[in-house]
């Protein structure tokens, strides 16, 4: 059985170096310079999928049974879950506004830095209320069962980026994160 909650830990460290380097290419903008947008558009490629649909789920799981075992903790909970949907939506609407800059569209440079930093903002917040609050309360509270459970429920998913095993689509990205020291 795979220890979800440190699985957990390891993605949000793996967020955060690819939010850093998300985060100098913003800063690449609001300094009035171009950023690589592709390396952009990869981030946010890679940010909506493993994030967005394998993470998320994993930790809906668990939130919504750790409410389960504290009602106290249910509006905690429906917030990060909405938050969810907020990263989701915030996510793909920047991905598409990266698309469309790659396709030789205008797109103004306030408005891909807004979107990108307001994704930014929420996803930084969103993990750091995570790191401090729910997964602790999580390994407390839950137990054997109620992990078995999860782990029935959603085979463990490697991230495609970070793992030992780096999918092909994600290997220029990996070297782009590592040089910028992330």
């Amino acid at each position: 059985m795979p220890d979800n909650i440190q699985i957990l830990h390891d993605d949000h460290r793996s967020f955060a170096r690819t939010l850093r380097l998300m985060s100098r290419s913003v800063q690449t903008l609001q300094n009035d310079g171009d950023p690589d947008y592709s390396i952009m558009h990869d981030l946010m490629y890679y940010m909506t999928h493993y994030p967005d649909l394998v993470h998320h789920a994993r930790e809906d799981l668990i939130f919504r049974r750790l409410a389960q075992h504290d009602p106290s903790l249910t509006d905690v909970v429906e917030q990060q879950l909405a938050e969810h949907a907020e990263i989701i939506t915030r996510g793909t609407a920047l991905l598409e506004a990266l698309k469309q800059v790659l396709a030789g569209e205008m797109i103004g440079r306030d408005t891909l830095e807004a979107a990108a930093k307001a994704y930014l903002d929420l996803q930084l917040t969103h993990m750091q209320r995570e790191e401090a609050n729910l997964l602790p309360m999580a390994k407390a509270l839950l137990s054997k069962e109620d992990w078995a459970e999860i782990d029935n429920t959603l085979a463990h998913t490697p991230d495609p980026l970070f793992s030992d095993t780096i999918d092909q689509q994600y290997r220029h990205l990996v070297s782009q994160i590592k040089a910028a020291g992330g």
